[in-house]
């Protein structure tokens, strides 16, 4: 990995309030985590960023589209892409990952650095079946369940035409 800060908040001198970033992310954060599931992207990231004295509130919106190999028939294609997602800093005496959506930073720390935070969020993101849009109808009907419904007379009919040797075993008792 490359150690190249692509998406990098200066928030030493920030006074407390709200604040908003804008990026456009492309291709290079993908090749900075060597990543073979996307073949491109072209994203607007929105950071809006609202600083207290104990936190920093981060609210990272994604949107734009991702090119994606189809699993079906290998086609290159472009999904939409929308995400929000939510991060908590807290200040404290060092760096700790509380959750995947709180960490606690030092007091003295004067940069935030998104990449990997926006990478992550990017491939979770992603469909778990990458299917060319012609696929998609096809796939839903496919997936769709049939549930048959019968009636008292076809129970009964069904129990008439039981191999008598099936009966002789119900009067078995297991006890």
């Amino acid at each position: 990995m490359e150690n190249i800060k692509l998406i990098s908040l200066e928030i030493g001198g920030l006074e407390n309030g709200k604040y908003e970033y804008a990026y456009q992310i492309n291709k290079s954060l993908l090749d900075k985590y060597q990543n073979d599931m996307i073949e491109d992207c072209c994203l607007s990231l929105s950071i809006k960023v609202n600083k207290t004295s104990f936190s920093i509130t981060a609210t990272i919106s994604l949107e734009g589209t991702l090119t994606l190999v189809c699993d079906r028939s290998l086609d290159m294609f472009e999904e939409p892409f929308d995400q929000q997602h939510q991060i908590v800093f807290k200040f404290g005496n060092s760096w700790e990952e509380v959750t995947e959506d709180m960490y606690i930073i030092p007091f003295d720390q004067t940069e935030l650095v998104f990449d990997q935070i926006v990478y992550d969020i990017i491939c979770t993101s992603l469909p778990i079946k990458k299917l060319h849009p012609r696929f998609r109808q096809h796939q839903q009907e496919s997936d769709t369940f049939f549930f048959y419904q019968t009636d008292a007379s076809t129970i009964e009919d069904s129990e008439e035409r039981i191999d008598p040797r099936w009966n002789l075993l119900k009067k078995l008792n297991l006890n």
